[in-house]
């Protein structure tokens, strides 16, 4: 883990933060690959018996997707002394600073597309900037989140058995999986042994959503995570709010472990309807507006529209029809905020920067994600 940029420096400023037992918190994101990495790092805080620390995962409806500057004034103000996120916070430059001017160390882990600006945080752990020497790129973020972990251990074992440390992969698979990063190289080995620790799992909320769709951990499959687990743990922030899959994968109480997987089981059934009814109106609009034949790329919204599920959606779309989809709603605090995906044709993140450029950088509030999938964007009407 070492050979990423940064590693080292952030494993001593770690380290020396829980020697000070100052407050740290963990941003993760809130899909099925921020929240098993912000449990990673929680479950070893709480394994070395760690207290001063909290967890912060965003709002999807109502917030912006990674840092914001409202929850950091919040934090500032519970004496907050390092933030460290996880799957998010490379773009995030403005709300970084803001994190810096009110005495807050930040420590970035993320696996993001890197800007031609990086933020001035204390430390940035990504392989993907430009100089990084980690010879695998492609690692979700809740992968650089397990080797932050590692790493932490090769230099300070807290008297935790060599090897626990694997126990935390069957998290690491769920993430890799889920988010639909390649399986190759370290990913493949990562997917490989998450899935033999997920077979022997004593998560007691994995055992009772496992229990939910009527499979056995003991026989999980790939394929389970990918239409199955995951959609489930991806259901609370779509549907409610991230945070009760961070309590499903932390509890150590069975019947918390039950309710919580009841309550991602009944959010995963209205997610699936909310996909088919968006589906259907928008096959209705092209029907209507484009009789003569569709656009080159589909662009559609309404308010009505759950913000939780347009990437879904989206993708569903561009299997229907062939082309770049870009679907919005509108938030709580009345954002319009969107989601893309790409049919291979174009790089869903350099159509927004290119767009943000040439309209003089007023377009897009934030914007971000992969080639092929854009994070949601706040859109300035």
């Amino acid at each position: 883990p070492f050979l990423m940029k940064g590693m080292e420096q952030g494993v001593e400023l770690f380290l020396s933060t829980i020697k000070n037992n100052e407050r740290i918190v963990i941003w993760g994101d809130y899909d099925a690959d921020g929240v098993p990495g912000a449990v990673i790092i929680a479950s070893f805080l709480q394994k070395i018996g760690y207290q001063n620390f909290d967890v912060y995962i965003p709002d999807r409806h109502n917030e912006a997707y990674g840092l914001n500057p409202e929850a950091i004034a919040e934090l500032a103000n519970k004496e907050t002394k390092l933030i460290i996120t996880v799957d998010c916070g490379i773009t995030d430059i403005a709300e970084v600073a803001l994190a810096k001017e009110k005495g807050i160390k930040v420590i970035i882990t993320d696996h993001h597309l890197v800007g031609e600006k990086l933020p001035e945080a204390d430390v940035i752990i990504n392989a993907k900037q430009i100089d990084d020497q980690y010879p695998y790129k492609l690692l979700a973020g809740a992968g650089v989140a397990f080797k932050f972990v590692c790493a932490v251990l090769a230099r300070q074992r807290f008297d935790i058995p060599v090897g626990w440390e694997k126990w935390l992969l069957d998290l690491v698979a769920i993430a890799t999986i889920t988010d639909m990063v390649s399986q190759t190289g370290e990913n493949r080995l990562l997917s490989l042994y998450g899935l033999k620790v997920l077979r022997q799992t004593k998560r007691l909320g994995l055992i009772a959503l496992c229990d939910l769709m009527k499979t056995r951990p003991a026989y999980v499959t790939e394929d389970d995570i990918s239409f199955m687990l995951g959609p489930r743990i991806n259901s609370a922030s779509r549907m409610s709010h991230a945070s009760q899959a961070y309590y499903l994968l932390m509890t150590n109480k069975d019947a918390e472990a039950k309710t919580i997987a009841k309550h991602l089981e009944d959010k995963n059934k209205e997610r699936r309807d909310s996909v088919e009814i968006i589906i259907k109106e928008v096959a209705e609009t092209l029907e209507k507006d484009f009789a003569s034949g569709l656009p080159a790329i589909i662009v559609l919204g309404s308010d009505n529209w759950s913000l939780g599920v347009l990437g879904l959606t989206c993708s569903r779309l561009v299997e229907k029809y062939g082309r770049s989809v870009w679907l919005w709603g509108k938030n709580g605090v009345g954002e319009i905020k969107g989601s893309c995906r790409s049919d291979g044709s174009v790089n869903v993140t350099e159509v927004m920067r290119l767009a943000n450029e040439l309209s003089g950088g007023d377009l897009f509030l934030d914007c971000g994600g992969h080639p092929m999938a854009g994070g949601q964007c706040a859109i300035i009407q």
